[in-house]
């Protein structure tokens, strides 16, 4: 998931300031350079993704910090759908 998702995305979209770990983070920041986190966009993201069928979390505090935690028995074709959702999310949530 994250060879798929890590540069991809970084490049889509200005606003992903990292992308780390598993569960997979993503800081959503309004300016990459000065990493300040959205925690707003996170939440219209958050959002947006479970309106579009995947349920995802937001890590509380103001970070911006958004999180996808796939089960271990994920699938490939899983994963591709879960990386499609997220890019829709975010460019809906980014207009």
């Amino acid at each position: 998931m994250r060879k798929n998702a890590d540069p991809d995305f970084r490049a889509k979209a200005n606003c992903i300031g990292n992308v780390r770990g598993l569960p997979l983070g993503l800081d959503l920041v309004k300016d990459r350079r000065a990493r300040t986190p959205d925690p707003d966009l996170a939440l219209k993201v958050a959002r947006e993704c479970l309106r579009l069928g995947m349920m995802t979390s937001v890590v509380r505090g103001g970070l911006g910090v958004f999180r996808i935690a796939p089960p271990l028995t994920i699938e490939p074709q899983e994963i591709d759908l879960g990386l499609e959702i997220f890019d829709k999310a975010l460019a809906t949530a980014l207009h």
